[in-house]
């Protein structure tokens, strides 16, 4: 007993160090047991939302993507006849109709392509229902074909003077509008129609009553004819 006492009085830092490294050894196999019966928590899983919906601005504006024609439209609010507009479109600038022709015509060649409309008679339209652009609905509400308001509609609107016009967003719009209204429903005979049959078309809506009268259908042709649009129904 007293040579150990004389070995740890003469040692004791030695020892001392040795006790040291043995108890910092113990606690670390001792938190690493612990860390090991401890058990994991699983990751949790986010659920999975679905992918916001595409939205396409001309749809949203009516309750069918592809409508059955509930227009009911008369396409001559102001009950002005074609031929009275084609009389009042007669004294407007020629170079304003000649740049109205020019504006419009890749949007008609395509419609031509997608509804099989004659771009020619989609182009007298709007010649004569917007008065090449100048008509306060053509200008204010992009509405090149005095298309109106109906119950269908959800899109914004324009008043001109009584009646009730549907406002678009961009021109492109009111020409498709009336690519849908000219094919569907009670005219949706005229898609049985060539491109090329401009005057079967012409005579086609006036017997539905897109074109009040017989004049009315002969004003619309004689506008294709004068500035010769069927140049266009070919592209």
């Amino acid at each position: 007993m007293g040579k150990v006492n004389k070995y740890l009085k003469k040692n004791w830092l030695k020892v001392a160090i040795v006790l040291l490294l043995v108890y910092g050894a113990t606690r670390k196999n001792l938190s690493l047991r612990i860390n090991m019966n401890t058990p994991v928590k699983s990751e949790e899983k986010q659920p999975i939302l679905p992918a916001p919906a595409v939205k396409e601005g001309y749809t949203e504006n009516r309750n069918n993507a592809v409508p059955e024609n509930k227009f009911s439209l008369d396409p001559f609010p102001s009950k002005q006849s074609a031929s009275k507009l084609a009389e009042k479109l007669g004294q407007l600038d020629e170079a304003a109709k000649a740049n109205f022709v020019h504006r419009f015509v890749k949007v008609a060649v395509n419609e031509q392509h997608k509804f099989g409309i004659p771009a020619s008679l989609i182009l007298a339209n709007a010649l004569l229902m917007s008065q090449a652009g100048q008509s306060a609905g053509a200008q204010v509400a992009n509405n090149f074909f005095n298309l109106q308001c109906t119950s269908d509609w959800q899109g914004p609107t324009f008043a001109s003077g009584k009646t009730c016009l549907r406002n678009y967003e961009t021109a492109w719009m009111s020409f498709r509008d009336h690519s849908y209204y000219i094919t569907t429903g009670t005219f949706s005979p005229l898609r049985t129609k060539s491109t090329t049959d401009v005057k079967g078309w012409v005579d086609t809506l006036q017997e539905l009553g897109f074109y009040p009268t017989k004049a009315d259908a002969k004003a619309v042709l004689l506008i294709i004819e004068q500035y010769e649009l069927t140049a266009w129904d070919s592209r």
